[in-house]
Parts: C-alpha cells; structure tokens; sequence
C-alpha cells in the first residue's frame, strides 16, 4: 500500500519551491530585487494584456507597475523588456519526458542513459518554450 508523503511545513509556514515543500530558512539578508521594464505584462485572472513593470524579490512578485511608473527601489536589477511579453509560467500536466521518439535508434529505447539524455532534452525544449513546470506521467 502507498502513502502519500506528508508535508513538512504547516499551511502558513513559507517553503520553498521544491515538491517536498521544505520550510524555508529564515533570510540573513536581503534576496536581490529585479525590475523587468516597460513589457507587455499578461495577467493570467483577467485575461488581460497591458504595458507595464514587474517588481521581483528573490523568486517573489512584489509588484506590477503601470508603463510610466519609475517607482522600484534603488539597487534593483532593470532589464529592458520593450517588446516583449512577461507571463507567469506554463504548466504541462501530462508529458512522458523519456518515452523514444522516432528519431530515437531501435536499440536504445531501453537504454537508461538515452532516457536520461531524451528527457534532459525535452526538459529543455519545454523550459525554452514557456513552460516551467511539467507532471512526468511515467515515462520509461
């Protein structure tokens, strides 16, 4: 019989971004503070598209400015986005990152190490085309 794993962390306490929900430690210092200016900023609730800046701390969104606004603080990071759209993430829920692909010799569909290099490679092409999380669906 399975069990599902528990998670460390209690539902108020901040953990990190690892599945396993590990408490974060507490900070000994500022996280550094990153300013994407004067994109396109897609707001996934609404639906919508305007022009505008984000604020980000650590791997936090502290604030969405409007275009015009200079209004971050004074030691952030501003990397010019004019032209380009800011979006959370994508999400894929269902991928089988090592299955062979046509392309892959009849011998190694077995192969734990081309599995490992076919799944390292696909993880890629999914991080280089908006996605940042996957759910693996038992890939072989």
């Amino acid at each position: 019989m399975y069990q599902l794993a528990r998670s460390l962390a209690s539902p108020t306490e901040r953990t990190t971004d690892d599945p396993r929900r590990i408490p974060r430690k507490p900070a000994t210092g500022q996280a550094r503070r990153t300013v994407l200016r004067g994109g396109r900023v897609f707001d996934a609730a609404s639906g919508s598209i305007r022009a505008g800046s984000v604020v980000i701390q650590g791997n936090t969104i502290t604030a969405v400015l409007p275009a015009d606004a200079t209004s971050w603080p004074a030691d952030a990071d501003v990397i010019d986005v004019t032209g380009k759209t800011v979006m959370p993430g994508l999400i894929d829920m269902h991928v089988h990152l090592t299955y062979p692909d046509p392309d892959t010799p009849i011998d190694e569909h077995a192969s734990e190490g081309s599995g490992v290099l076919r799944g390292e490679r696909n993880l890629r092409t999914y991080l280089e085309s908006g996605f940042t999380s996957v759910r693996d669906m038992r890939s072989e």
